[in-house]
């Protein structure tokens, strides 16, 4: 059995362990994120009608044992989750093809020989709902000098931000939800561009809204050349408005999607996106993009959501290592990733941020 999910499952949806359709034995601890079970025999149960995909969502560390996993009362697979420093991690349980009615039963079989203990730290599933339809995928990139968003991808990410807003409203005062994500994004622009030399020429890939205290307190002092895109046309106007008032050239904003990048090739030192690549249309087609516009040795500083939620504009929800080998199999180098704080205080989703480099 393929073990660690390499491909996207179009709209996957995260049941937590406290969902009903799942039950597990007596448990050593439990918190809202995951529960943990140990000892020989120690199991969790999945009970699903009309399943098709189903992947487990593992905390790895060095005391985690080995289990069985059983379909139907039939050994599909054994897992060993040792790990000797803490990480989460996809399994794939189930991969029928076809919709079945299954049983699924993890059970603890014991440690190996380098695991301190038998324990199985075990977060929840996830299970794909109907897909929303987006632009075919490709297998190469195709650049568009024009720019100009896709029309068909525009429709499905304002359905996904409406989506975003009915959650964000059940979240508190919206004013203050905006602020909030507001002040987020500028904690990680100004992570990273104190890494940034003056005269570095910049993307910010869906950049949002932006505010006077972006461009004065950020964008304006750091001495960069800064260009902006997003695929909300409403975001473009505002933001090259705000961009006239500070003197800047509002043709630095693009309206575009990220998957045909209006630039000339090697043309940026940084490209920076801040909670926009899993929302892509064509996650090749956009790593493709950006090495394109990278120049050699130029990097890549992207955020994502790190750990399995259930916002509902998501396209994508993958673990760091999925993310890695995406960024890998589309010519760019991974050189670090790390977990940071909430990313966005109205969700329970971590922050992963991730940097690569184009090599040549």
């Amino acid at each position: 059995m393929q073990r660690l999910e390499k491909k996207r499952k179009d709209h996957l949806a995260y049941l937590p362990y406290t969902d009903s359709a799942i039950t597990h034995s007596s448990a050593l601890s439990a918190n809202p994120d995951h529960v943990l079970l140990t000892g020989r025999g120690a199991f969790v149960s999945i009970v699903l009608d009309n399943a098709t995909y189903v992947r487990g969502i593992f905390l790895r560390h060095a005391w985690s044992g080995k289990i069985l996993v059983y379909v139907n009362d039939e050994i599909t697979d054994c897992v060993d989750l040792y790990a000797p420093r803490l990480r989460s991690e996809a399994i794939t349980l189930l991969d029928s093809g076809t919709p079945v009615s299954a049983v699924i039963k993890l059970v603890v079989i014991g440690k190996n020989e380098l695991s301190a203990a038998d324990q199985l730290v075990f977060k929840g599933i996830q299970i794909p709902l109907p897909p929303v339809a987006t632009r075919p995928q490709s297998a190469t990139a195709e650049p568009v000098p024009t720019g100009g968003a896709d029309a068909a991808f525009v429709e499905v990410h304002a359905k996904q931000f409406d989506k975003w807003s009915a959650y964000a409203a059940t979240q508190g005062d919206p004013e203050d939800v905006s602020r909030r994500v507001q002040q987020a994004y500028l904690e990680r622009l100004r992570e990273v561009y104190a890494n940034c030399r003056p005269g570095s020429c910049i993307l910010d890939i869906g950049v949002g809204y932006l505010n006077d205290i972006t461009l004065s307190g950020l964008i304006i002092p750091s001495r960069l050349l800064y260009h902006g895109l997003d695929i909300n046309a409403d975001v473009c106007n505002v933001n090259r408005a705000l961009f006239q008032k500070y003197g800047l050239d509002p043709d630095n904003i693009v309206h575009v999607d990220n998957t045909k990048l209006p630039f000339p090739d090697a043309f940026f030192d940084l490209v920076y996106a801040g909670h926009s690549i899993e929302h892509s249309a064509n996650l090749q087609c956009t790593f493709q993009e950006i090495r394109r516009v990278l120049k050699p040795a130029g990097v890549l500083h992207f955020f994502v959501p790190g750990d399995w939620d259930d916002a509902p504009e998501h396209i994508y929800t993958l673990t760091e290592f999925e993310w890695m080998d995406i960024v890998a199999q589309n010519g760019l180098t991974p050189l670090s990733y790390r977990l940071g704080k909430i990313y966005n205080p109205i969700s329970p989703c971590w922050d992963l941020g991730i940097v690569a480099t184009r090599p040549d």
